[in-house]
């Protein structure tokens, strides 16, 4: 997968760069939305009607970058999952007859479709959303730091625990995407076969 993120690096930039932009304004929306609370809790009607139109505006320019980002995102995969099947194609036309034939056609089939799902979904999602996390998390501590101090060090111990937890069913995850890519392959050779056996011959 590293492979193709660096490939495609400046698609991905300008993902990050979205990433970026959409995590920042809403963490600015909710320290003008705690603000927003302050002025009702003063009896500032001016002041909260100035900080809600504030916030509807970032809330706008928000909706805008972020329908950018998902298409953009949705480009950028689409890019990378085309050139792995045409990676995958020219591996496949380069190998000599044995070395094609030690593998069963499900397996190759399997590998261009499944695997590569699996890829795009537990892959190159995945990563987005770990990189939208990180983006959102460092905006929200620096964010923080303008409450309290002792509220930045609650956040990085709570976050430090959130993504340490997945680790430990990491190998059960790689197993069983292990097992459902070889019963793929199986449900996929099986079907040939029959499909053979019914052809007319």
């Amino acid at each position: 997968m590293k492979t193709y993120l660096k490939r495609f690096w400046k698609e991905n930039a300008v993902v990050f760069f979205l990433l970026t932009v959409t995590n920042v304004i809403q963490t600015i929306v909710s320290v003008r939305m705690a603000a927003s609370l302050n002025t009702l809790v003063n009896l500032d009607f001016e002041s909260f009607f100035k900080v809600l139109a504030e916030v509807m505006g970032l809330f706008l320019v928000f909706l805008l970058v972020l329908n950018v980002q998902i298409n953009k995102t949705s480009e950028t995969k689409q890019k990378m999952a085309t050139a792995i099947r045409t990676d995958i194609t020219k591996r496949m036309e380069q190998a000599s007859y044995t070395s094609f034939h030690q593998k069963q056609v499900g397996t190759y089939t399997s590998w261009l479709s499944n695997d590569l799902n699996t890829i795009e979904s537990s892959g190159f999602d995945l990563f987005y959303q770990i990189l939208g996390g990180i983006i959102a998390t460092v905006s929200s501590v620096i964010a923080l730091f303008a409450f309290h101090w002792s509220i930045v060090v609650m956040t990085i111990v709570l976050t430090a625990l959130t993504l340490s937890l997945p680790k430990l069913y990491e190998n059960k995850l790689k197993t069983a995407s292990l097992s459902t890519t070889e019963e793929n392959e199986r449900f996929i050779q099986q079907n040939n076969f029959l499909a053979a056996q019914k052809s007319p011959r």
